[in-house]
């Protein structure tokens, strides 16, 4: 499968799922924002962020902090632990990702 390294075997009935992308937080984000029908301009009232702000964390160019997921719970009910724990897996996943390439020019 393409995008995705698997180790172990299947006899031994376990795989490491290690995909060779990223999911940022952000892309989440929008599609709550469509589930739910709302604007960015509206969830930023309603988070009380910047438009400017908001707009940096959708294009993953500000991290997610614990301030903003609570923000983000109050103003879409997905509990703040989920935002952070997408913001978490993606800096994990960029972090494994940056090594895997640095140890191939090697």
């Amino acid at each position: 499968m393409a995008g995705v390294e698997s180790r172990g075997s299947a006899a031994a009935g376990h795989f490491e799922f290690s995909p060779d992308y990223a999911v940022p937080p952000g892309e989440t984000l929008l599609d709550v924002l469509e589930e739910r029908e709302m604007s960015q301009a509206e969830l930023a009232r309603r988070a009380d962020l910047s438009a400017k702000h908001l707009k940096r964390l959708i294009e993953s160019r500000a991290p997610l902090s614990t301030d903003v997921a609570l923000r983000l719970e109050r103003a879409t009910d997905v509990p703040a632990r989920f935002w952070l724990d997408r913001e978490s897996n993606y800096r994990e996943r960029q972090a494994r990702l940056a090594g895997r390439l640095h140890q191939d020019r090697r």
